[in-house]
This record gives structure tokens, C-alpha cells and sequence, in this order.
């Protein structure tokens, strides 16, 4: 088991594969939306982990932006739709 950011991080081989669970260790922290994945090599398992928790610490600023710029996208579209039907 690893501790990363957090979350631990428990690789286990399981059916012919490696099946990689990642927990918070304290309430403090979210749980994944998906715990529990199974990948073909431990490398794999460990990096996707680790990609997975490294998500839930992306600036707000970074999600902010990307929300706006789709709220953006989605009010141009609807003008060209409008404009399209009238």
C-alpha cells in the first residue's frame, strides 16, 4: 500500500490483472467516484491512481475557467440556433 496526497493507494493482482483500490485515509478527503479498477500492468494501475487523485487537486481557478468558457460555447450556439430558426 502507498500513501499519496491523502489516498492510499492498494495494488493487488486479481484474475490474470492488477486491481488498484484508492481510498482517502481521513473523512476529510472525497471518496472517488470510482474506487476500485482493474488495469494490465502495476505501473499502469499506480500512475492511473495517482492521475486520478492529483484531478481532485486542480486549481478552482482551472475549473472556474472551464466553466465559464463552456457557458461561453453553449450561448453561442444557441444564438446560431436562433438564428438559424428565425
Amino acid at each position: 500500500m502507498e500513501d499519496y496526497r491523502g489516498y492510499a493507494i492498494d495494488i493487488e493482482p486479481a484474475h490474470g490483472m492488477w486491481r488498484c483500490m484508492v481510498t482517502p485515509i481521513s473523512s476529510d478527503f472525497p471518496i472517488l467516484r470510482s474506487y476500485s479498477r482493474y488495469y494490465a500492468t502495476e505501473t499502469e494501475a499506480i500512475a492511473d491512481a495517482k492521475r486520478r487523485v492529483d484531478k481532485l487537486y486542480q486549481p478552482a481557478e482551472l475549473l472556474r475557467r472551464t466553466l465559464h468558457r463552456s457557458l461561453v460555447d453553449l450561448h453561442a450556439d444557441t444564438a446560431a440556433q436562433i438564428d438559424r430558426a428565425g
